[in-house]
């Protein structure tokens, strides 16, 4: 609660999959690994990001944690 706040660890960030053309070329899907520790053997968190082909601008993000695994969320 008090003194100064640690800097963080420095994450790692990788993009596992990538589909431009989900839901019919509308939608960019992404799996993005997120290394909690600069380790590779360190925790990993799996964000699945869908943005839209046609934005042409910034667009809304809706962020919700998901303990049943990404490959629940969309269908191939």
């Amino acid at each position: 609660m008090y003194g100064t706040m640690p800097a963080p660890p420095p994450l790692r960030a990788d993009v596992r999959f990538e589909d431009p053309s989900y839901l019919d070329g509308k939608i960019t899907l992404r799996e993005i690994a997120i290394g909690l520790t600069p380790d590779a053997d360190g925790p990993t968190m799996h964000l699945l990001v869908a943005t839209p082909n046609d934005a042409e601008g910034p667009v809304p993000c809706f962020i919700m944690p998901n303990f049943g695994g990404n490959h629940t969320l969309v269908t191939s």
